[in-house]
């Protein structure tokens, strides 16, 4: 997969925004369409999102095998919102050199690392 990237892009002048007509009216039409109410992003307080809870949760429940995604139980009903933000944990404990993540078909699989930091 990573021979299949592009390779960087390398700007040797400053792009020339007016050379595609139109571009710079849409852009300042994309950027005001966005609406300034306050109830355009609400957040849900009754469930705040704890990356804490959630990394002890998965540090408690891997053992030092590989485990699917999938078999790591939620925290919370809302099986959506779980998943979302389990796996927001495992980006940021992969980070951290904590876990290894590795996809496995449809599901990933995740992989305690040892780390003496940690220890």
């Amino acid at each position: 997969m990573a021979e299949s990237r592009s390779e960087s892009l390398v700007l040797t002048e400053n792009p020339d925004l007016e050379a595609i007509p139109g571009l710079i009216e849409e852009l300042n039409d994309f950027i005001q369409n966005v609406s300034g109410e306050s109830d355009q992003y609400s957040f849900d307080m009754d469930e705040p999102f704890d990356i804490d809870k959630y990394r002890e949760h998965i540090l408690f429940t891997l053992s030092w095998d590989s485990m699917l995604f999938s078999d790591i139980d939620p925290i919370i009903a809302d099986d959506r919102k779980d998943r979302t933000w389990r796996f927001i944990t495992l980006i940021f404990m992969e980070h951290a050199h904590e876990i290894e993540i590795r996809q496995q078909g449809n599901d990933l699989s995740v992989q305690r690392l040892y780390n003496e930091a940690y220890a």
